[in-house]
C-alpha cells in the first residue's frame, strides 16, 4: 500500500475486484442521481479503493488540497494532484456506462466525494 511502496499504483487485484462490483450492478441502468438506491454507491466504491490502496495512517494525515482549513488546526498534507488525477482517471474509465453521465460530471462527483471520504478519515485523527 501506498506511501510504503516506491510509486502510487492501484493493485491488479483490487481493480479486478472493483470492476466486477460494478458490472454487476449493471451501471447501464443507473445514473449518478440514482446510483445510491443501487447498494453500491460511488462513494463505496472510492472508499474500496482508497483504503485497499493506501495505508490508514497516509488517509488519516492527508487531505485533497492544500487549500481551507483554520490556522492553528491539525494541519494534513495536500495529496499529490497526479495522485488525485490517477485515482479520478480510473474511477471514471470504469463508471463510463452510467446512463447521462460526461467526464465532467463524474470528476465533479469524484473530486466531491474524494474530500468527503478524506475529511472523514481526518476526523478519526482526532480520536
Amino acid at each position: 500500500k501506498f506511501p510504503n511502496v516506491a510509486s502510487f499504483k492501484i493493485p491488479a487485484e483490487i481493480k479486478t475486484l472493483l470492476e466486477t462490483k460494478v458490472k454487476n450492478i449493471k451501471p447501464e441502468d443507473w445514473t449518478l442521481d440514482t446510483l445510491k438506491n443501487s447498494g453500491y454507491t460511488l462513494y463505496r466504491f472510492l472508499s474500496e479503493l482508497m483504503t485497499s490502496s493506501f495505508t490508514e495512517k497516509y488517509l488519516k494525515t492527508h487531505k485533497k488540497s492544500g487549500k481551507g482549513g483554520k490556522t492553528g488546526t491539525v494541519k494534513r498534507e495536500p495529496m499529490e494532484p497526479k495522485i488525485i488525477e490517477e485515482i479520478v482517471v480510473y474511477i471514471t474509465q470504469t463508471w463510463k456506462d452510467l446512463k447521462g453521465t460526461t467526464p465532467k460530471l463524474m470528476r465533479k462527483a469524484i473530486l466531491k466525494n474524494l474530500g468527503k471520504f478524506l475529511n472523514n478519515m481526518g476526523r478519526k485523527l482526532n480520536k
